[in-house]
């Protein structure tokens, strides 16, 4: 493991370890899960089973998340590398501190080209350009893995030359452009979990609450069942560019069924209408009853769609980190 991969390992481990902390704290009903099953296993006599239970709920409630969390973190970490190319003069420095020329030689130089040049290739060809050569563009996470694995053994031969560094670095940079992610998900979802996490702060007190707004926002119990989620989610939902690019030009949004059903509810909130009932007199009575009932049917709705965001974040998790679909 080189410094620079053991430095993004600690990174992520601290990132985890501070995460791990607050989705413990966040769910209390978690302990008490596992705490069921361990004491099950003591009194039962069955044991075989109830370990495998008490593994598996283990598995469901700590390590599943803690793992997804880990890696999204991991693989943004080590995209951001991709960001700074070293100038030629820590490529020297490099080369003394291995005890090799200060200047890479004509054999390496040919060699990270050709090096180069098989990343370029292992990209889908999307066409012809107007000198006839062939036009290429990744359309899969495979290609760009399998070029950046050629370019950081590129990288390795720690090219001097003003040519063969220069398409190192633009080749890195390439990859980056593609690799880099952004949100590309239902800020609507997110807005919405987090109305709910501030309204359940507000009424978990009850009208004796001595502790107060942050307390209970940020204390274990319901709030953090909506905030901690809205977290993973907008993490998870962090795309890689070549993905939005492909997903523009098919005319797909992200998060777009998700931010139809927040849609949804909201209609529902203003679907409410007035009935006036006018007498012979000429007066009137206004019955505003619908629009109660649909306020009802609205704040449930959003409440469901809410309680929905950790489902839509295991989606993003497998769509934008494990299946690239």
């Amino acid at each position: 493991m080189t410094k620079k991969n053991l430095k993004v390992a600690v990174i992520v481990v601290a990132l985890v370890a501070a995460t791990a902390t607050g989705v413990w704290a966040a769910t209390p009903d978690s302990t008490s899960v596992v705490a069921e099953a361990a004491e099950s296993v003591a009194s039962s006599g069955n044991t075989l089973v109830d370990w495998t239970t008490a593994i598996i709920l283990a598995l469901i409630v700590l390590v599943f998340p803690l793992w997804m969390i880990g890696h999204m973190l991991y693989v943004i970490l080590f995209t951001r590398a991709l960001k700074s190319t070293p100038s030629v003069e820590a490529m020297q420095q490099k080369r003394a501190s291995k005890g090799l020329p200060d200047q890479a030689t004509t054999s390496e130089t040919a060699q990270c080209l050709q090096l180069l040049n098989e990343a370029w290739l292992t990209f889908s060809v999307m066409g012809k350009g107007e000198n006839g050569e062939d036009t290429r563009s990744p359309k899969k996470m495979r290609e760009l893995l399998n070029a950046r694995k050629l370019v950081a053994q590129a990288g390795k031969l720690l090219p001097t030359d003003a040519e063969a560094h220069a398409e190192y670095a633009k080749y890195r940079q390439f990859l980056y452009d593609n690799l880099k992610r952004t949100f590309f998900s239902s800020w609507k979802l997110i807005i919405l979990a987090l109305i709910v996490a501030v309204g359940l702060a507000f009424l978990s007190g009850g009208k004796n609450d001595e502790q107060g707004f942050f307390y209970n926002f940020f204390t274990p119990g319901l709030p953090m069942f909506f905030w901690i989620p809205a977290i993973v989610y907008y993490i998870s939902g962090n795309v890689p560019q070549f993905m939005i690019d492909q997903k523009a030009q098919r005319g797909g949004g992200g998060g777009w069924f998700a931010s139809a059903l927040v849609g949804l509810g909201l209609g529902a909130l203003g679907s409410g209408y007035t009935v006036r009932t006018t007498y012979t007199d000429g007066s009137h009575e206004d019955d505003n009853s619908a629009h109660w009932i649909a306020l009802m049917i609205g704040a449930v709705i959003l409440f469901i769609v809410a309680c929905t965001i950790y489902i839509w974040a295991i989606i993003n998790y497998l769509r934008n980190y494990v299946l690239y679909i």
